[in-house]
Order: structure tokens, then C-alpha cells, then sequence
């Protein structure tokens, strides 16, 4: 992918000073290319190719208090005039905002994160990947079926500038690899998946390794039943894990915090976790998924430990909503094309668990090992958790039995994160690094 051209930069250039000229009194404007292709095969055939190259601008301005945004796909035929017009316009009919702001101190960094890949991959290439997927998934004679499998790859441009002389710009690629499949017959199918998400290609599992996950995933979710109600010790396999890590990032947000929807609101520097665990959140990992230089509104990315030895220490800030809180930015801001930016975190990592997996498992014999969950029985606010799920029983050994299914698992977000006990089987491929996790017990409503 070749860098955005000087007449790109001189065009984006223009439209700020055009809005300043015109009465604003900051501007900003991502800009984001975007070209991928996804190849998907099913039963060793081709069923879909799809190509696409997206070139989208996110224009924003303030003009006496008030932000209007504006976003187009660029064809390159634009007026600057003409769209300079329309924000300016809009902005001077919208409502005043204390709390809009375009970061002022905004610093393009010097950095190199590895997160361009040059290595070209081609359609034949991602055909063939996701054949051979395929293949070894269907080696196993207990699948009876394949959803599909696909490889595809994305390039990416960012290019960020606004009126106070910012002017960054990074490129960053992607490539995934993923399988879904079915096992059983009639009312007694069992489906499951494996994937692989990389910003290099050579860092990828093999593609015999994925299948044979996807395939082993759904063999052994065969023949389940449903468990007795009772109270059950539950183990997070770090796929569900990372979605209960997730929630707790929604609940520390700044946008929930503002709008008082969250059931962490009043525990700043009080002990939410362990006090061997941490939160951690690194935009600077070098290959990693959600890594980059700066944030969405030209903050040079920087680590944060939002919750230390257990306490929490920070809500996740952009500069708005920390400019309503009365705080700083914790350069975390998000931003699209469509949209203003917003706080979110980039590679997080729930650190500290120094337990085994085997005495980890061992210590919750006669409980639950969780595979999936379902349902949106999640309240943030009042912090019960309520979802549906699947998984295994765990035998005295600490090993997995019998697969389980249609049960209800029911507790406090609170008392959850409070009762963690992390195994040291964390794997910072993912963009949400988390261990296996056990969350103490929780009800159980099976037959």
C-alpha cells in the first residue's frame, strides 16, 4: 500500500484552513483507506470473494461552542468549498456544548509499532488457506458438515490532522483465518469454530492446527445434558473470559461513568479485583491488534493501568468525557469517519495470575468449565449477571466430562470479579488477553 500522496495531505489541508477562514475555531479530519478481500469456501468449494477499497473523511469543527461533524466517501472529486459550507452552516443551528473540544496539545509521534506487513498475499493464496482449513476440519469423521471457512486479508491508512498542526499517519494490516462446523445429526448437532486474528501473515497458527481446533471444539461438545440446579464452582474457558473482561472495560468507561450507568460508579480507588490482578491496557504492543501510535483525536498512545493490585485507578477518557469529569484524557479516544470520538481501550490484559491451568481446574472439581454464553441477561448498572450457557463438567482430576447445556448461570458482577482466581495461561495474541479464569460459584438453574 503506498502512503497517502501529497495531494491527499494538500486537499485535507485545505478544508481545515477553509473552516477556520470561515468562522470556525477548530477543525479536525480522519482520514481512513481501507482494502480488503475476504475469500470463503464451503464443502471445498468457493462460495463467496469480495473486494473492497474504502476511502472515507470524518470532518469536524466547533464554531462558538457548537460541533457539527461531517462524514463522505472520497471519489476525489469533492468541493471544498461546498463541504466547508454545510458544517459551518450546521454548526451555527445546533445547541452549544461546554464539553465539545479538538485536543489542543495533540503531538504526532516517532514511533514504529511493526504493524504494517508488505508481504502480498494473493486471492489464489487466501483460496488455498481456506480450503486447506477446511480439509483438516473435515478429517474428523464425527463432523458431519462445514458452516465454511475464510481467509481474508485488510490494508489500512489512517491520516489524522487538525488546526492546531497536528499531522499523523500510519498504515497497519490485518489478516484473519476462521472455520465453522457441525457434528451430530437431526436435533442432535453441535456446531463450533476456531479462528486466527494477526497483523502479520507469518505469525498466524497453521492452518491444520485451526481446523483440527474447530473440529475438536465440536466433537466433544457431543451428546450434552442438562445439569442439576444447584450452586456450582465456574471456570471461564479465556474465550468467555474475554467477554467478561470486556463488560468490566464497559463498566469503567467514561461514557457510562457520565451517564451514571454503571455498577462501579462510586469505586474509584476501592478494591474491585484481587490484589494480584491487573488491568492493563497497551496501545504500544508492538504487533498488536488494536496498537497504534495515537489516539482518535491525536494523543500519542500511551499504557495505562486502569485497574493496580486490584484497585481501580482510572476510568477509560477521551479528552470529553474527561473534560466532564474534571480529569485527563487517557489518550483512549476511538474515532470513525461517521462519528465523534469516543473512549475505548485498545490491547487489554488482565495480569497477575500466577495459578497453574491443572490445579486451577483441579480446585474446581464438581463445577463448571464454560465454553459459551448467551443472552444479554447483563445489567450494567445494577451489576446482576444472569446468561444462558454451555461447557463441561469438571471431574475430580480437574479434567473435562461430560458436555452440559441449557442451564442458566446467575450472580454478581461484583462478587464475580472480587472471587477471580487466574490460571498463568495468558495469551497476549488477542486484542483481550485473559487467562482461564475461575469466578468462584454462582447458581445454576439446569433441571
Amino acid at each position: 500500500m503506498q502512503a497517502l500522496n501529497q495531494d491527499l495531505s494538500d486537499r485535507l489541508e485545505k478544508l481545515i484552513q477553509l473552516a477556520k477562514k470561515k468562522g470556525a475555531d477548530s477543525a479536525d479530519i480522519l482520514y481512513i483507506r481501507s482494502l480488503s478481500e475476504d475469500i470463503k469456501v464451503r464443502q471445498q468449494k468457493l462460495e463467496s470473494a469480495e473486494t473492497s477499497d474504502n476511502r472515507n473523511l470524518g470532518f469536524r469543527v466547533i464554531l462558538n461552542g457548537r460541533q457539527a461533524t461531517a462524514s463522505l466517501s472520497d471519489d476525489g472529486q469533492w468541493n471544498p468549498e461546498d463541504i466547508v459550507d454545510e458544517i459551518i452552516s450546521r454548526a451555527k443551528i445546533l445547541p452549544k456544548d461546554p464539553y465539545a473540544i479538538i485536543a489542543p496539545n495533540a503531538q504526532a509521534p516517532l514511533i514504529d509499532l511493526d504493524l504494517y506487513d508488505s508481504i502480498i498475499i494473493s486471492s489464489k493464496k487466501l483460496k488455498e488457506t481456506a480450503l486447506e482449513i477446511e480439509a483438516f476440519a473435515l478429517e474428523n469423521k464425527k463432523i458431519t458438515n462445514s458452516l465454511g471457512a475464510s481467509a481474508s486479508r485488510t490494508m489500512v491508512e489512517v491520516f489524522f490532522l487538525n488546526s492546531f498542526g497536528f499531522n499523523g499517519y500510519y498504515q497497519k494490516t490485518g489478516f484473519s483465518k476462521s472455520i465453522s462446523v457441525l457434528a451430530g445429526q437431526d436435533t442432535h448437532m453441535e456446531r463450533d469454530y476456531a479462528y486466527d486474528n494477526q497483523v502479520f501473515w507469518e505469525d498466524f497458527k497453521s492452518n491444520k492446527e485451526i481446523g483440527y481446533e474447530a473440529s475438536e471444539r465440536t466433537t466433544r461438545r457431543l451428546n450434552p445434558l442438562v445439569p442439576q440446579t444447584g450452586t456450582y464452582k465456574i471456570i471461564f474457558d479465556p474465550r468467555i473470559g474475554q467477554s467478561f473482561i470486556r463488560t468490566l472495560t464497559n463498566a469503567i468507561n467514561g461514557s457510562h461513568i457520565i451517564q451514571k450507568y454503571s455498577f462501579l460508579q462510586n469505586q474509584m480507588d476501592k478494591l474491585i479485583l484481587p490484589s494480584h490482578l491487573s488491568l492493563h491496557d497497551n496501545p504500544l504492543r508492538k504487533r498488536g491488534l488494536a496498537s497504534r501510535p495515537f489516539d482518535g483525536e491525536g494523543y500519542k498512545s500511551r499504557e495505562n493501568i486502569f485497574i493496580e493490585n486490584g484497585y481501580l485507578r482510572s476510568w477509560i477518557l477521551d479528552e470529553r468525557t474527561a473534560l466532564e469529569l474534571g480529569l485527563k484524557s487517557t489518550a483512549s479516544a476511538i474515532r470513525l469517519p461517521s462519528s465523534s470520538p469516543v473512549p475505548s481501550p485498545t490491547n487489554i490484559a488482565l495480569e497477575g495470575g500466577n495459578i497453574p491451568l491443572k490445579q486451577l481446574m483441579k480446585d474446581a472439581q464438581g463445577g463448571l468449565y464454560i465454553t459459551d454464553v448467551m443472552g444479554m441477561g447483563i445489567h450494567l448498572l445494577t451489576g446482576d449477571y444472569s446468561q444462558g450457557a454451555s461447557g463441561f463438567l469438571i471431574d475430580e482430576n480437574g479434567n473435562l466430562t461430560q458436555p452440559v447445556h441449557n442451564f442458566t448461570i446467575a450472580g454478581h458482577l461484583s462478587d464475580m470479579l472480587k472471587n477471580i482466581e487466574a490460571a498463568n495461561d495468558i495469551n497476549y495474541a488477542y486484542a483481550t488477553a485473559v487467562p482461564t479464569l475461575s469466578i468462584g460459584e454462582l447458581t445454576v438453574a439446569g433441571k
